[in-house]
C-alpha cells in the first residue's frame, strides 16, 4: 500500500533529512485508535522505504528489517510534522542498506524510532 500523498506528504528534503506531514484524517488513524490516533510502526517503516524510492528514483521494497526500536508514539494530533533522517546508506548488488531515525521536525531531541533496513531494488 502506497502511503505517500495520502497518509503523509513530503514537505521538504534537505540532504538526507525529509520533513513530512501526517494526514490526521486518514482512514488508518480512524481505526488505530479512534479518538487517540497512533501511527502504526509498519507505516513508519513504509515511509522510510517510500522516501528513499523517491530520492533514488527507483522502486524499492523491504527485503528485511534488521532492527527497529520504537522510542515513543507518533500521533498526528501532537506531531503532525516529523522528520525522517537517513544516517547511513550503502548500496551493493541491488540492495540498499539503510539506517534511519524518525524525530520531531522542529525538535530533533524528540526521538520516535530508529531502524536498520535492507531494501531491494525491484527487478523489471
Amino acid at each position: 500500500m502506497k502511503l505517500s500523498g495520502d497518509f503523509f506528504r513530503l514537505v521538504s528534503v534537505d540532504g538526507q533529512r525529509y520533513v513530512i506531514e501526517l494526514n490526521a484524517d486518514h482512514y488508518i488513524y480512524g481505526v488505530h485508535f479512534p479518538g487517540h490516533p497512533v501511527t502504526p510502526g509498519v507505516c513508519l517503516v513504509q515511509m522510510v522505504q517510500e522516501l528513499l524510492s523517491y530520492t533514488m528514483e527507483c522502486r524499492l521494497y523491504t527485503r528485511s528489517i534488521r532492527n527497529v526500536k520504537f522510542v515513543s508514539i507518533v500521533s498526528p494530533l501532537t506531531d503532525a510534522r516529523i522528520a525522517v533522517v537517513v544516517t547511513k546508506l550503502e548500496q551493493e548488488n541491488g540492495q540498499v542498506k539503510v539506517q534511519a531515525r524518525i524525530e520531531g521536525a522542529d525538535d530533533s531531541s524528540r526521538q520516535f524510532a530508529k531502524m536498520s533496513l535492507v531494501l531491494e531494488k525491484e527487478a523489471f
